[in-house]
This record gives structure tokens, sequence and C-alpha cells, in this order.
């Protein structure tokens, strides 16, 4: 895995993987209620994100990237250097409990989904299918959508290929913080295919959006007037040619 620096604490080393939420209560929610479990289990994995091995801050960039590239040469010379974290070690050992726990959880999930399946069938038996929608009533497209740029990042792509509205909508939501978007400006994208933009808000708010180019595009937010005293990078300013 590639080493990375955190704006955070300012060390650099690996990232480690962080989930929100709690593996009892997902598992709790799958036993008694699927449905609310379904929604837990899709939303803690919506929150899987690489941070900081050491503050466990979620604002970690690529050590190639414009901005860890200005921040390590503005940094002095007299203090110690960044010391490396390395990423901790994993235990994988499961105790006997976690493992009882464990499966007597997919036994109960096994057991609702044949009752569920059963009564669905009998239900089904004494239901009238229902009439088939004419397609002409609401047509698909089956064009399939076209997008202009590749970047070798999957996200940054599918970002470039919106309206500059939908891009400042999509970047404010990412940015948190209740920032609504009302201007977006892709800066560049670094050698590791790492794309920089930047999001003005409605209440007056800038922030810096990181995406990195992994599977599901996380995303590193840092406001635009700590980025300019950190790194001595401006938001809406294109990066210069690498």
């Amino acid at each position: 895995m590639a080493q990375k620096m955190c704006l955070q604490c300012g060390s650099v080393g690996d990232t480690k993987r962080f989930m929100k939420g709690s593996i009892l209560t997902e598992l709790i929610l799958w036993l008694f209620f699927v449905l609310p479990g379904l929604i837990y289990s899709i939303w803690r994995h919506s929150t899987v994100a690489q941070v900081c091995s050491k503050c466990a801050s979620p604002n970690v960039i690529p050590l190639d990237s414009p901005v860890a590239r200005n921040l390590l040469a503005n940094q002095p010379t007299t203090p110690a250097p960044v010391t490396r974290v390395p990423s901790p070690a994993r235990d994988n050992h499961i105790s006997p409990r976690k493992a009882l726990v464990i499966v007597g959880a997919l036994l109960a999930l096994l057991l609702l989904i044949i009752i569920s399946l059963n009564s669905t069938n009998g239900q089904s038996s004494n239901v009238t299918a229902a009439p088939t929608v004419s397609p002409s009533i609401a047509p698909v497209s089956t064009t399939p959508r076209i997008v202009s740029k590749t970047t070798g990042n999957e996200a940054n792509d599918r970002l470039l290929a919106l309206s500059k509205t939908e891009q400042a909508l999509m970047l404010g939501k990412a940015a948190g913080e209740g920032c609504v978007g009302n201007r977006a400006f892709y800066m560049g994208i670094a050698k590791d295919r790492t794309a920089s933009w930047s999001v003005g808000c409605t209440d007056g708010n800038s922030y810096a959006v990181q995406i990195d180019a992994d599977s599901v595009g996380t995303t590193s937010i840092l406001d635009c007037s700590i980025l300019k005293v950190v790194a001595k990078v401006n938001c809406f300013e294109k990066f210069a040619p690498q």
C-alpha cells in the first residue's frame, strides 16, 4: 500500500481501513429486523475509508500529490523529520464467543429467509397477477451515457461528465458541514490519478476535495483557508503542469 501524508497530524506512513458503526449493532439488526439490518449494513460499508494510522483522520493525501510535495518542501530544516508510522498489525484471531455469535446470527438469518420465502410463495398463489405496464407509458432510454474524458480515476470521470451545477452540488455534499455547492473547479490530477477539486458553498465557505482512484472514490476534504496556510496552494487555481 502506498504511503500517504496526514494533513491533520503531519505524519507519513501507511493508512488503515476504517468503518463507522458497530458490528454488534449490525448483527442484532439482522437478527431481529431484516430490513433495518440491510440498510445499516449498506450504510456501514459506504463509510469505509482509509485513515491515518496515527490519529485516525480521513484527511490523508498521496506523497506525490502537489499538496504533499508543497508541504514537504516548506517544512523547516531544524525540527526532527516526519516519522513514518508503520501500519499496526491486525489481529486476525477470532475468539470462540465471537465465532459462536457469528454462526448463530447466520443460522437465524437463514431461518428468517426460509420463513419469508415460504410465506411469499403461499400468498402469491392467492393473488391475481398485476397487469403489465405498457412500454409506451413509460419508455426507458437504452442509449448508454457517453463519458467525454478518461483520467484513469473512475469517480473523477463520472464527475467530469456532469454539468457545472451537478458537480457543485455533488462536491458540496461530499464536503459536508452543511455545504450547498454553487461553484465547482477542477484543479488537476496527480500521477497516482488522485483528482483535486475546489467547491464553493452558498454560505461563503470553500473546500478542497481530493478524490482517490480507488473502487469507491474515497474523498479527502480540507478548508481552502487551511490549504493556503499549510501548503501554499490556492483553491480554484489549476495545478502547474508536472
